[in-house]
C-alpha cells in the first residue's frame, strides 16, 4: 500500500503534468502548422527546422544573438503579463517597446561626449521614460474619462 507522501508527489506529478500540457500541445501544435505551411511552399520542412535551431543555437554567437533578439520581446511580455495580474490590458505594449527604443537611441546618438557610466544609464532611462510616456496616453484618457485602455 502507498504512503501518503507517494500519492502526495505523485498528485504534484500529475498536477505539473496537466499544467505543461496545454503550452506543450501549443508548441507542438504551431510547429505542425509552420510545417505544413512550409511543405505547401514547395520546401522542405526538416530542413527549414533544421537551419532554424542551427541559426539559433548553433554557436556560441547564435545563441549571443538570440539572447540580443529576444530579450526585449520578453520583457515586453512580462509587462503586459504584470498589467494583466493588475487587472488591466495593456495591448499598447508593443507601441511603449517602440517609443522606449526610439527615446534610447535618440539620447545614444545625440547626447556626446558622456562617459559611458552616465551616457548608457541616461540612455537606458530615457528608454523607460519614453515607453512610460506613451502608456501614459492611454492611463490618463481611462482616469480622466473612463476610457477604456483597449480602445485607447
Amino acid at each position: 500500500m502507498a504512503s501518503k507522501n507517494t500519492i502526495k508527489a505523485n498528485d504534484k506529478l500529475l498536477a505539473s503534468l496537466r499544467s505543461m500540457s496545454l503550452p506543450l500541445l501549443s508548441i507542438f501544435s504551431a510547429l505542425l502548422v509552420g510545417a505544413v505551411v512550409i511543405f505547401l511552399m514547395g520546401l522542405d520542412p526538416l530542413k527549414a527546422y533544421q537551419n532554424l535551431l542551427k541559426g539559433s543555437l548553433g554557436s556560441v554567437n547564435a545563441i549571443g544573438e538570440t539572447l540580443v533578439k529576444c530579450t526585449p520581446l520578453i520583457f515586453t511580455g512580462l509587462s503586459f503579463a504584470l498589467a494583466k495580474r493588475c487587472g488591466l490590458v495593456n495591448i499598447g505594449a508593443e507601441g511603449q517597446l517602440y517609443m522606449g527604443g526610439f527615446l534610447a537611441t535618440v539620447v545614444g546618438i545625440y547626447i556626446k561626449g558622456l562617459p559611458i557610466y552616465i551616457h548608457l544609464p541616461l540612455a537606458i532611462a530615457a528608454g523607460f521614460i519614453g515607453g512610460g510616456l506613451w502608456g501614459l496616453l492611454a492611463a490618463w484618457l481611462k482616469i480622466k474619462f473612463g476610457a477604456s485602455e483597449v480602445i485607447t
